[in-house]
């Protein structure tokens, strides 16, 4: 390979690099308890993600056991416990940390209703009664 041909070839892989790295949808490492962006818009306000802490209730049905809370900024979002449809409709933070038969999800909206891969924000979990940090799938 030529000097010139090593050059061009170093410059695009910087460049592609530089487009994944700064994707809102790539999958980056974060802090511990820190939900990297990724989240996916389900409806209205409504966002999911997965994550899992092990020994976490989550809320199933009528039972609202979960003990999730979520942090925007380091404010707590709620209320928690939310319905989707509540949380697509009027939005304010609300969330929803939910176990169906084939997930554990948390559904959320942004304080302001804004989309959280691109408003900025530092979004955190935390379970006081989680025998570990999140795990991301």
């Amino acid at each position: 390979m030529t000097p010139e041909n090593k050059i061009i070839a170093a410059s695009l892989a910087a460049a592609v690099i530089s487009v994944f790295a700064t994707s809102p949808f790539y999958p980056r490492a974060c802090a511990p308890s820190t939900l990297c962006r990724g989240f996916r818009h389900i409806d209205g306000n409504t966002y999911a993600y997965d994550v899992i802490f092990s020994d976490s209730k989550t809320d199933d049905g009528a039972a609202r056991t979960s003990t999730l809370e979520v942090y925007e900024d380091g404010k707590p979002l709620g209320p928690p416990h939310s319905d989707v449809s509540d949380i697509a409709q009027n939005g304010g933070g609300r969330y929803l940390y939910w176990q169906s038969s084939m997930s554990i999800r948390l559904y959320l909206s942004a304080s302001d209703n804004s989309d959280p891969n691109t408003n900025g924000r530092i979004y955190k979990v935390f379970d006081p009664a989680a025998g570990a940090a999140y795990r991301r799938f």
